[in-house]
């Protein structure tokens, strides 16, 4: 060897062809992380799903109250009182709350047959 020519040891990335066995072994890995990677897919889907609906149930809270905000007024169960006029054979229902008659009709013929067996 010459005095002039100084020789070490390195290394760099260069292209190299795969043995038999590496190609094996990488696609074992390929095929597991298609594997993954559907598994995820479907996850996140399901995820997005239950996600989409849970906004569809607030979207629905938010246009309800926006319209009891808006109308000021919702439907409840009031309590009433049926008041029984049999001389004009009528029934009138008031609100208990607020004495409002909400309903006035004509009296059946069962609740009509009733006032002359004295059962009301």
């Amino acid at each position: 060897m010459s005095d002039h020519i100084v020789r070490r040891k390195t290394s760099m990335k260069l292209v190299s062809v795969l043995s038999p066995d590496e190609l094996l072994k990488y696609g074992k890995a390929l095929a597991q992380t298609e594997d993954d990677m559907r598994e995820e897919e479907e996850r996140q889907t399901s995820i997005k799903a239950g996600l989409k609906a849970s906004l569809s149930d607030i979207a629905g809270r938010r246009t309800m109250l926006a319209g009891l905000v808006s109308s000021g007024e919702e439907m409840r169960d009031v309590d009433c009182e049926d008041c029984f006029d049999y001389m004009t054979a009528k029934v009138a229902r008031a609100r208990l709350d607020t004495g409002e008659v909400v309903l006035e009709r004509p009296m059946t013929n069962e609740e009509r047959q009733r006032s002359m067996l004295g059962d009301l």
